[in-house]
């Protein structure tokens, strides 16, 4: 029964530090929650964009990387990448895939020092504050024809190609870098 109690106790501590890490990241480097997107978003996102073999495919604050996995189903002859910096949702990513016959690379790295030079799709489900900080580097490093998709959250000097409305409260933002 002891044993019990210590699990437990494990759990209930991991969970506290978990919280807690997470408040200080939003509150104090206004950093996005780790909230995971709907998957019947991640459905209507695939089913709006036709990767071609070769082409690469970034999800940034990637968390479990739940729609590069959909995609990566769907259109294997891609190259797909997650980033997140946040140990939790990197150490969660890796176990979803270790076993899994996918390709997608998981990487635990900072995104404003990642180079996407090569993005052909970029998916982000941020905050407003990160993605203000984006359009710099998004305009700086991707090539033209780049597609930023952004859940719920917009890019206030980029324009929108397409806006798909999910619900009364839920947008999907699709942008075209542009030279």
């Amino acid at each position: 029964m002891t044993w019990l109690l210590y699990i437990l106790v494990v759990i209930f501590t991991v969970s506290i530090i978990f919280l807690a890490v997470q408040f200080f990241n939003i509150l104090f480097r206004g950093q996005a929650p780790f909230i995971s997107t709907k998957k019947r978003i991640l459905l209507q996102i695939s089913k709006g964009i036709k990767i071609k073999p070769n082409e690469v495919f970034y999800e940034l604050g990637a968390g479990r990387a739940c729609l590069l996995g959909l995609m990566s189903k769907e259109q294997p002859q891609a190259q797909f990448v997650a980033l997140e910096y946040a140990i939790l949702p990197y150490l969660l990513a890796c176990l979803r895939y270790a076993f899994s016959k996918s390709d997608i690379r998981i990487k635990r790295q900072n995104m404003f020092l990642a180079n996407l030079n090569n993005a052909n799709y970029i998916y982000c489900y941020l905050n407003r504050e990160m993605m203000i900080k984006l359009e710099k580097k998004f305009t700086n490093e991707c090539k033209p024809d780049t597609v930023i998709i952004s859940y719920q959250f917009v890019m206030p000097h980029f324009r929108p190609y397409k806006i798909i409305t999910a619900s009364k409260s839920e947008k999907i933002y699709f942008y075209r870098l542009e030279r």
